[in-house]
């Protein structure tokens, strides 16, 4: 029985001239009728190459996966949007920082889980957004929710 195992012998690239750097073969930097071919390793022939890449003309192009829906215009629906766990990270609300939004959207998104009705939400978030400017009176309203 023979056995092989890993080597560091690396018989499957082109060794360049300065003994050190190799090319995969096939590259186009290896200069032509360099590359000696062994008679005893099959080489397909173009009938079987041109076969293949027929094959791979029929396959159906890979599935690309659909845009992401526009986020909502609506303030309230885009902090309800940014509440739901499968959504990307949202940039923040206009004239709220990143720390405030994320705030703001954590708060809801735990009523949600505890809960609370959206449309019974809404009311506060808007509340909220509007003292966006009112650092302390927006951490007072956040907490209220």
């Amino acid at each position: 029985m023979e056995k092989r195992g890993l080597s560091a012998y690396d018989n499957k690239r082109y060794l360049l001239a300065d003994g050190v750097h190799t090319l995969a073969f096939g590259h186009r930097d290896i200069p032509a009728g360099a590359v000696e071919i062994d008679e005893n390793v099959p080489i397909f022939d173009d009938e079987h190459i041109d076969a293949r890449l027929a094959v791979d003309r029929e396959m159906p192009p890979p599935a690309q996966t659909p845009p992401p829906p526009p986020l909502p215009d609506d303030p309230v629906d885009y902090v309800l949007h940014a509440t739901r766990p499968q959504n990307r990270p949202l940039p923040p609300l206009e004239g709220m920082n990143e720390e405030d939004f994320e705030m703001l959207y954590l708060q809801v998104a735990d009523a949600l889980r505890l809960g609370r009705d959206a449309a019974d939400l809404r009311g506060e978030i808007l509340h909220c957004i509007g003292l966006a400017a009112d650092a302390e009176a927006f951490f007072d309203a956040v907490l209220d929710i």
